[in-house]
């Protein structure tokens, strides 16, 4: 969907006061023709990064804490950063 469920995510995220929290648009399997959700996202929540690995690189290299993965659908994008990421910066070790 051309990271419209991470705008989506985003959205929800932003309703609950968790700025704070990072999104990012996971790569496509192709095959969305189901989004229940396409009207419920205003035009002002702008598009989410798309560099899955530089996000999460971010992500650990701020943070003071155990980092937390939440996926929708399919592992690729945790499979992706394994694959392309194995040496993890300080903080997700």
């Amino acid at each position: 969907m051309g990271g419209e469920r991470a705008r989506f995510a985003r959205h929800l995220l932003d309703l609950v006061d968790r700025r704070e929290v990072a999104t990012v648009a996971g790569r496509s399997l192709g095959g969305s023709q189901y989004f229940c959700v396409e009207d419920l996202v205003p035009a002002s929540v702008p598009a989410q990064p798309a560099d899955l690995v530089a996000a999460v690189r971010r992500v650990c290299a701020a943070a003071k804490g155990p980092v937390r993965w939440v996926g929708l659908g399919p592992l690729t994008n945790l499979a992706a950063v394994l694959a392309e990421a194995p040496s993890w910066p300080p903080g997700c070790g």
